[in-house]
């Protein structure tokens, strides 16, 4: 299963709190091992943080895949990104799955999710306060 993924790859799938969410990940490899790279608040690594990786196949049991990304990131890149973030926590807001992904692509951590949803809560909050954006 593997062999159809590349390092590099940025993976989405479908979240499993909220069918309008994802969560992604992104494919490195070990000598003959693919393995995916993430941010979740349901793992703690060695550091105290949330930074962790997998097997790859083991994390995509069971799992819709929405979207692939390639990026072209080398492992040894993603290794010692995901290594100088070891310590950092997840937070919904300002470190999640996404943001973490950004960061290693291009330095910066951004979240569509979480623009996406802010902007949802300001259109009703608008809508319900009777006040034009």
């Amino acid at each position: 299963m593997s062999q159809q993924y590349k390092v590099g790859d940025v993976i989405f799938i479908r979240s499993d709190i909220m069918y309008s969410l994802y969560h992604v990940g992104i494919v490195f490899k070990i000598e003959d091992n693919y393995f995916i790279s993430q941010n979740t608040p349901y793992k703690v690594n060695s550091f105290g943080g949330s930074v962790s990786s997998m097997p790859l196949e083991d994390w995509l049991s069971d799992r819709e895949i929405l979207d692939i990304v390639s990026t072209g990131i080398s492992s040894e890149y993603i290794m010692n990104a995901s290594y100088e973030m070891r310590f950092r926590k997840y937070d919904v807001l300002r470190f999640n799955c996404e943001h973490y992904i950004s960061i290693i692509e291009n330095g910066k951590g951004m979240s569509t999710q979480v623009n996406r949803w802010f902007w949802i809560v300001v259109i009703i909050l608008a809508a319900i306060s009777g006040k034009r954006l």
